[in-house]
């Protein structure tokens, strides 16, 4: 306690007893921050992913885009990525949330180092160019979710929700939305969130889920018997009850891949076609023909 007094006994020791204090405060304080900073930073989509948001956003090429630069940084109560480059003669600033990459601000103006390029990636004279972000073009999560349940004849009663998040898959901004159902299956949707079309999806048997073989995805026409039947169904019939849950005849796919095989003790036909630019998986079971697991992917070029 004497010491206390004495730290402050003069108003010189006083002064620089406040001085001491305070420049530990901003230590502690400075330390602090750093630490959430870096916390929010690893849990961040990253800085390749927010100059791809940024890219998407202004229509650029991202093989086309020069002097690009990407800063993970603080501002206005929420951390983001500062993303800057220059594309077809214009330099570009944006401000992305770096939680889920939406366009926070954007900024951008005519390079000087550069004659104006129009075309993909020159502003819209009618579009704000400063200031916030003008409202986004992208659907919104839960319409994802309903496009992705609808899809799967499901409702929102049926189905509990295990991932919903913005990503990007080949320079396509998509919607990831994964749910399982009671009945021991899980789907994968990516949505595409610019325009609300299925860009690929999945269904696979959950694991450590107790479900019998009378799967619930049967394609149309498949016969659902019993397992103890001595024969398996055909090659040719395996096709006919993949094509046919896909939406199509056996005569509209060009089919790549048929064989017969064992899965986690499941004798199964693995099946692979293609439609119209898309890839479609399927594993029908051999013994009853109900689908096993189906997955469609458009192909990219």
């Amino acid at each position: 306690m004497n010491r206390v007094k004495r730290m402050f006994s003069t108003p010189k020791r006083a002064v620089f007893t406040v001085i001491c204090i305070a420049a530990a405060l901003a230590v502690i304080i400075a330390g602090t921050l750093l630490a959430v900073k870096s916390i929010a930073k690893s849990s961040s989509i990253g800085e390749e992913n927010a100059k791809n948001f940024a890219f998407a956003d202004a229509g650029v090429d991202p093989l086309k885009a020069e002097r690009v630069r990407a800063k993970f940084d603080f501002e206005d109560g929420r951390f983001v990525y500062e993303v800057e480059f220059t594309a077809n003669g214009i330099e570009y600033e944006y401000l992305i949330d770096s939680s889920d990459g939406s366009v926070i601000k954007r900024e951008s103006e005519k390079d000087d180092a550069a004659p104006f390029a129009s075309g993909a990636g020159a502003p819209d004279t009618n579009a704000p160019q400063t200031g916030e972000a003008a409202p986004p073009t992208q659907i919104t999560a839960d319409d994802a979710k309903k496009t992705a349940i609808n899809d799967a004849e499901l409702s929102d009663e049926d189905v509990k929700f295990i991932k919903s998040e913005l990503d990007f898959d080949n320079g396509v901004k998509v919607y990831d939305i994964e749910f399982y159902t009671s009945d021991g299956y899980e789907y994968d949707y990516e949505i595409d969130a610019e325009t609300g079309d299925i860009y690929s999806k999945s269904v696979k048997r959950r694991e450590n889920n107790s479900v019998t073989d009378s799967a619930p995805y049967a394609g149309d026409g498949a016969q659902d018997t019993s397992n103890t039947q001595s024969s398996l169904i055909t090659a040719d019939r395996a096709k006919e009850i993949a094509s046919a849950h896909a939406g199509f005849s056996v005569s509209d796919v060009v089919f790549s891949k048929t064989e017969l095989e064992r899965d986690d003790g499941y004798t199964v036909y693995e099946i692979e076609f293609y439609k119209d630019g898309v890839e479609y998986e399927y594993k029908i079971n051999a013994e009853n023909g109900t689908v096993f697991e189906y997955d469609a992917e458009r192909i990219h070029d």
